[in-house]
């Protein structure tokens, strides 16, 4: 049961679960808390929260994978995992890493929610290690701007770590502050963290919105001769989009015809939101 357990752990497998649940029920071993855990586990993968739950609930004996497994199933909902945050510390149950790691990547949480957890971090003595600090900043990225990015940056250990880089350079060029996210880009580098393809995406995408043409050109190759990362089509749209929104829109379409990949609806989705903000109709109706 839990070898098939582990298997189906997908939304599209819930029913198939439920049957699995159901044999448990059965033969009497629900009781087990391995397979109580893989339950719960399960049923939060597949997308079932409150089954999650019932099955939570059920348990006479949890352990602190349990737990996790319980706050990783409300991981879209940051009040619900907050609650089961808790009741996990109410009934004296030490968190650990993944604990923290899960519950501060919960969807929305918010700048209180997390401030209120990293707290909880310095209290319990968990190190802070690269996961655990790349956490704390993509939460502040999400929750409380640039400011509480920067913060928490600066007050990372682990910078030799490409994580926490590119959770600082993406929350940059998520608010339209290229420039910045340049800065940073070859910050890091200068601090002996290897750009990877994720970096230059955020890069690539920080340039087009602030217009920086030239610098992303720049970027673009940098990551094709000096770093040999290998380029996807998500680079190759932001190229586009930097071309684009600086109306070299024929050069655009000059670099579509040039690519060494089949263009996709990324690439040409690129070109149609360029051309509606140029105005270019008969462009926009050709990449439709």
């Amino acid at each position: 049961f839990l070898t098939i357990l582990n298997a189906c752990c997908s939304p599209e497998f819930l029913s198939r679960g439920r049957e699995i649940h159901a044999r448990m029920i059965k033969s009497g071993l629900t009781e087990d808390v391995f397979l109580g855990t893989a339950l719960v586990n399960f049923y939060g993968k597949a997308g079932s929260a409150d089954d999650s739950r019932a099955v939570f609930d059920r348990m006479k004996q949890r352990s602190l994978v349990t737990w996790n497994a319980m706050i990783s199933a409300c991981v879209h909902d940051d009040y619900s995992s907050m609650l089961v945050f808790q009741r996990m510390q109410h009934e004296g149950i030490k968190p650990d890493k993944l604990t923290f790691v899960t519950i501060l990547n919960a969807s929305g949480t918010s700048l209180a929610t997390g401030k209120t957890i990293h707290g909880y971090v310095l209290e319990s003595g968990v190190p802070l290690d690269s996961m655990l600090e790349t956490a704390l900043l993509n939460m502040y990225s999400k929750a409380g701007g640039l400011d509480h990015s920067q913060w928490m940056f600066d007050r990372c250990q682990s910078r030799d770590d490409v994580s926490s880089w590119n959770t600082l350079v993406t929350a940059l060029a998520r608010h339209g502050r290229g420039d910045e996210a340049l800065r940073h880009f070859y910050r890091m580098q200068s601090e002996g963290a290897r750009p990877n393809s994720s970096t230059f995406l955020s890069v690539l995408s920080g340039c087009s919105h602030s217009g920086l043409l030239w610098e992303g050109i720049q970027c673009f190759s940098s990551m094709v001769w000096d770093h040999r990362v290998e380029i996807c089509e998500e680079h190759f749209g932001c190229v586009i989009d930097l071309l684009g929104r600086a109306g070299r829109l024929g050069e655009a379409e000059e670099f579509i015809a040039k690519m060494p990949l089949d263009s996709n609806s990324v690439v040409w989705m690129s070109l149609l939101g360029a051309s509606k903000i140029q105005g270019d109709a008969g462009r926009a109706k050709h990449a439709a």
